[in-house]
């Protein structure tokens, strides 16, 4: 069983599960907790800038601060200063399950977890005009979690 968490390309988990217990059939359960996981580490991700994933994101330019100032929309206005919050689309699109942006799709097997803001994967990777700012970076702590909480429902059919 292989568990991978891709972001526009960017391969933030790839674990493969070797030891398949009688509840390897059906992993929806762990599959639906591990979105309600991934969706904290986002929120986690949003409110410290970057911080508890990235290791934090750079500065936004005086230049874009000046531009979200003068918005004529209230909401980039109002986050003028925030860093990869203008409108609140992509953060919303990545943290609110209920968001028409945000995808989440679990079967018995797999579980497809993201956003349909057309633009992450360029603060996903970066451009040659904007520096890399990662909306989602799981750290080497969160990937063994995000197994841990599999691997138990695999071997007990009990949630973490």
């Amino acid at each position: 069983m292989r568990l991978t968490l891709d972001v526009a390309g960017d391969r933030q988990l790839a674990r493969e599960l070797l030891r398949v217990g009688e509840h390897g059939d059906d992993v929806a359960p762990a599959l639906r907790q591990i979105a309600d996981y991934w969706r904290d580490l986002a929120r986690e991700q949003f409110a410290t800038e970057g911080a508890s994933g990235s290791g934090g994101w750079p500065p936004l330019a005086p230049a874009t601060v000046q531009r979200k100032r003068g918005s004529a929309d209230p909401r980039v206005r109002r986050n003028a200063e925030t860093i990869l919050v203008a409108t609140g689309a992509l953060r919303e699109g990545l943290t609110d399950a209920g968001d028409e942006q945000h995808v989440e799709r679990v079967t018995r097997d797999e579980l497809e977890f993201g956003t349909l803001v057309d633009y992450v994967g360029y603060h996903q990777h970066g451009t040659s005009r904007a520096p890399q700012r990662r909306p989602v970076e799981l750290t080497e702590t969160e990937r063994r979690e995000t197994m841990r909480r599999l691997q138990r429902w695999v071997l007990t059919g009990e949630l973490v």
